[in-house]
């Protein structure tokens, strides 16, 4: 089904990138990331296609067409609406009346309160990096590129990657969390 993905499908994909440019806190800086959002959509649509469309055009206009709804009302979900972001560069009056970097109004352990954990000294830190590298340094090759992969993708994203169910993933991680509990990281294991 993927070789319906072809010059039609890439004008499509530009006239709509083209129409959400200025609108709906879409920036020209993002044109070319929309270009590979939506072109990756639609060849996961293709994917699973199990018979070629009837109107191809058709198609291939619904399925850009929802995914941009779809765009559009993920960018203005309210945590993330861009009509209320602001940015930490921003002057503003503190406490004492003073003109500052909103940056500087938000205290440094803000996070850690809102979360309800204690910080670590820089120490700590730099203990916990050090042990962290000696464990991953140990374990087997593909434990260690699952490690490795798990830094920046859900789980769901990294069974697709490496072609094996979630399920199997999951007996993976299992498996790594062994290693990190037996090298005594256990309260580092925050899932």
């Amino acid at each position: 089904m993927q070789e319906l993905f072809d010059d039609l499908a890439m004008k499509l994909i530009k006239e709509r990138v083209k129409q959400m440019i200025g609108r709906n806190g879409f920036t020209p800086s993002d044109r070319e990331d929309l270009k590979q959002e939506f072109a990756l959509h639609l060849l996961e649509c293709l994917r699973r296609l199990k018979e070629p469309p009837q109107d191809r055009q058709a198609f291939l206009r619904r399925v850009i067409s929802r995914f941009a709804i779809s765009l559009i009302r993920r960018r203005e979900a309210q945590k993330r609406d861009h009509r209320r972001v602001s940015s930490l560069s921003k002057r503003v009056v503190d406490c004492d009346g003073q003109r500052v970097e909103m940056a500087r109004t938000i205290p440094e352990d803000h996070t850690h309160t809102r979360l309800g954990i204690a910080p670590r000294s820089r120490l700590e830190d730099v203990e916990l990096g050090h042990d962290v590298a000696t464990v991953l340094a140990m374990l087997p090759p593909d434990l260690r590129d699952l490690c490795e992969r798990l830094k920046d993708h859900s789980i769901a994203e990294v069974a697709r990657q490496v072609g094996v169910p979630r399920t199997t993933l999951h007996d993976a991680i299992s498996r790594l969390r062994q290693h990190f509990e037996d090298a005594g990281l256990r309260a580092y294991l925050s899932r």
